[in-house]
């Protein structure tokens, strides 16, 4: 029997070597060719190793302690350990750009450590050190699974953060049981443990589940993000960060249907900046980029949550209004362009006027006449530029076929700005 133990142990040994090991690698491998942050990565991969040396280091535990192994196997194990997934911790925040939780991290590990080295030689009873570990290690994965849940900017889809969140709640909450355990019902604990003598199988299978379950978690998270900034470079511009044309015609195509469905409307917008050429020759086109990206980034705090902006083609955009109709997406549209025109662009010390030509028009029976859009559009940059023309549409008459959409100049006189105009550099 003693020899089955003996086998199944030094088994158990090996596998939690080796999963920290290529959990080790395998972090190191995602951060050297880029697709993962070194930072990240390092910590990751450092975590790994930790928490290895510190399980071997507890496998090396017996009841015959020197002051030595007193220091190295319980007090420096428990605190290797505790490091380690202060290391995922960090990870994870990078990973998810929050804010460092760095300071916050150190203060626990170095309490830990400090109150832990309180526990004088040769007192190797796992009560005390147990209940500390515990509740140490608990509120440190408790605390990612908070960070994963609270994490908003988008990078990674809610559902994998939810997962690992998931993940993490479980450990604390084994943790927690077992703090519980050893304050309350130590005999018991200590039965189905027996950390503080090498061999322990319990303790071996924990180790091995919460490695596995730990990288599992985080490399499904770094899969997740990659997916999400794969699509998201798949549907947005590069230059400008708005919706691709692709992009755009799905949303185009989705709002009509819903509002032949549902009865509802949505009003467009569509610009195009004037002199861009322009532009470009007297400045280069690196100076036409950067046009581009600022009126984007212009639009797109005109209109935070209130619309879609995608890049149509060129210097052109178009903007989706969920819910408008005709007046309000022309009211969008003169706001939209009287923000433009009294924002100077800044470029190598020189200002330069920003500007554009805006049509505006809302859905009729389900369907945006984007050919009447675009006359409307024409009509704008013929009517000298930086104003707004919307596109209106007679009432039917009776028995009769709806006739074709007119347009009708709407052009708006932009009075200077009272203190002094936006600069966007």
């Amino acid at each position: 029997m003693q020899s089955e133990a003996s086998i199944i142990t030094t088994t158990l040994t090996q596998v939690v070597a080796l999963a920290g090991g290529l959990g080790c690698l395998g972090w190191l491998l995602l951060g050297f060719p880029g697709k993962l942050s070194h930072a990240t990565a390092l910590r990751f991969a450092l975590a790994n190793l930790l928490l290895v040396v510190g399980v071997l280091l507890v496998l090396r535990r017996s009841d015959d302690v020197t002051p030595l192994a007193f220091w190295m196997d319980y007090w420096a194990a428990d605190v290797l350990l505790i490091v380690g997934i202060a290391c995922f911790r960090d990870g994870v925040n990078g990973l998810l750009r929050l804010p460092s939780s760095r300071r916050e991290t150190l203060l626990v590990v170095a309490a830990f450590a400090l109150v832990l080295a309180l526990i004088p030689y040769p007192d190797v009873t796992i009560r005390k050190r147990g209940i500390l570990f515990s509740i140490t290690l608990a509120l440190l994965v408790f605390r990612i699974a908070g960070d994963c849940l609270r994490q908003g900017d988008g990078q990674i889809a809610r559902l994998p953060l939810r997962i690992v969140a998931t993940v993490f709640a479980a450990l604390g909450l084994a943790l927690s049981v077992r703090g519980l355990g050893l304050a309350f019902w130590p005999e018991t604990a200590v039965q189905l443990e027996s950390t503080s003598v090498g061999g322990s199988i319990p303790f071996l299978w924990t180790a091995v589940t919460a490695l596995l379950a730990t990288n599992n978690a985080l490399a499904g998270l770094v899969v997740a993000g990659l997916l999400q900034k794969i699509q998201h470079l798949a549907t947005h511009d590069t230059l400008t960060g708005c919706l691709n044309r692709r992009a755009l015609d799905e949303r185009l195509r989705g709002a009509e249907e819903r509002s032949r469905r549902g009865g509802g409307t949505f009003g467009v917008v569509m610009f195009d900046i004037d002199h861009f050429k322009r532009i470009n020759d007297r400045h280069g086109h690196l100076a036409g980029d950067a046009v581009l990206q600022c009126v984007a980034g212009i639009m797109r705090d005109q209109l935070r949550d209130r619309g879609v902006i995608g890049r149509w083609g060129g210097e052109e955009f178009l903007i989706l209004l969920d819910g408008a109709d005709a007046e309000s997406a022309l009211a969008t549209a003169q706001r939209l362009q009287s923000a433009l025109a009294t924002t100077v662009w800044q470029w190598k010390g020189e200002s330069v006027p920003l500007a554009a030509s805006f049509a505006s028009d809302a859905a009729v029976a389900g369907r945006i006449d984007l050919q009447a859009l675009d006359r409307a559009l024409y009509r704008a940059k013929a009517a000298g530029r930086n104003c707004v023309v919307a596109v209106e549409r007679a009432a039917p008459a009776v028995a009769a076929m709806s006739p074709a959409p007119a347009v009708t100049e709407c052009c708006i006189e932009v009075p200077p700005p009272a203190e002094g105009p936006k600069t966007a550099s």
